[in-house]
């Protein structure tokens, strides 16, 4: 497994206006440089979940959680920041949006003006800003900015990521002042086309869309919700290159001192085939929120359920040090069978 580790501003990464930022799971795949736009996985049947299968369906659902993260526990739900991987889901790419809004508000703007400006980014390469924009202090509704980046390369939580591709921001309401620092509430909405995100080693590339609902009060006191109809991504899973898609879908994290709290939905699909031939359909959920503390690599308490064909489902309820793995085959409410494995293990099953 990579190292991981949490932080204890697990929110901070989608600061917009602050430098540096979040990193995130799971390794890349394709080939260094280019990018592309995501094809998103032919339509594959929802899973038949089995008492045979639980364990690995129950692997891909974690997984899907977790920003394809086959060798470590970062990602969607968790907020993990990884050193080395390049990720494209959800909170990376807010993440990285943070980033880039740094860049639109330390232009040398007057107020209300029309941008089109070019800016090298911080190891090489560049980033073209197209757009309107209030104020070059805040981010506030209205603002209406497209980056395009063009071998951007910009450390972000310490892994240097070579970006290439367009983020479009839409602020919706609210406002983030130029030093990202709280209290501050702001709703924007974030279109991927093409992203790559590069890598010493790993390609991760993403179209889709999300919409970044952030409330700081403090350091140690946020919320944020990200939620979206359909995000594409493209990434290598144990050395296969894989595509998923997420529809529908919305993840809530919730930092309160030392403790963190979240909880996930949506559909997912994905071509992995040991889900199927033509890989495989399911849903996602949090029966009960899932809680970590932000010195911990997993989560201790909560559930994840995967729910496939016939209401077949498979439930992941997290202790301390282990998973237990509960099987309903035949849909009707009552898990039937039963086994444990660690995050590890499931993650073996990729």
């Amino acid at each position: 497994m990579k190292n991981a580790h949490w932080i204890a501003p697990a929110l901070l990464a989608v600061g917009l206006a602050g430098c540096g930022g979040g990193g995130g799971g799971g390794d890349g795949g394709a080939t260094a440089g280019g990018g592309g736009t995501v094809s998103a996985p032919a339509p594959a049947p929802a899973v038949v979940i089995t008492q045979a299968n639980a364990p690995t369906v129950g692997a891909h659902g974690l997984d899907a959680a977790q920003d394809d993260s086959s060798t470590n526990t970062a990602g969607i739900l968790t907020g993990v920041q990884v050193q080395g991987g390049a990720d494209v889901g959800p909170l990376a790419l807010a993440a990285i949006a943070r980033r880039m809004g740094g860049k639109v508000t330390a232009l040398p703007l007057a107020s209300g003006v029309q941008v089109d400006e070019t800016q090298p980014c911080q190891n090489g390469g560049s980033v073209r800003i197209v757009g309107t924009v209030a104020s070059n202090s805040a981010l506030g509704a209205g603002d209406d900015l497209t980056i395009t980046a063009t071998n951007c390369a910009e450390p972000v939580n310490g892994v240097m990521t070579t970006l290439n591709g367009q983020m479009r921001f839409e602020i919706t309401a609210g406002s983030m002042p130029g030093s990202g620092v709280p209290p501050f509430h702001v709703v924007l909405r974030v279109t991927t086309t093409a992203l790559s995100v590069q890598t010493s080693t790993d390609l991760a590339t993403s179209d889709g869309d999300m919409t970044i609902d952030l409330t700081m009060t403090s350091s140690t006191a946020q919320t944020l919700v990200v939620s979206g109809t359909s995000l594409s991504s493209s990434a290598t899973i144990n050395g296969v290159q894989r595509r998923r898609t997420l529809a529908n879908y919305s993840q809530r994290v919730v930092l309160n001192g030392s403790t963190v709290t979240g909880a996930v939905s949506g559909t997912v699909t994905t071509d992995s085939t040991r889900l199927g031939p033509a890989g495989g359909t399911f849903t996602l959920s949090t029966p009960q929120d899932l809680r970590w503390s932000t010195t911990s690599d997993a989560p201790v308490a909560g559930q994840l359920k995967v729910t496939g064909a016939g209401n077949s489902a498979v439930r992941l309820t997290f202790g301390a040090s282990s998973v237990t793995v509960e099987t309903d085959a035949n849909g009707d409410g009552t898990y039937e069978g039963s086994t444990t494995a660690t995050v590890a293990q499931l993650q073996g099953l990729l």
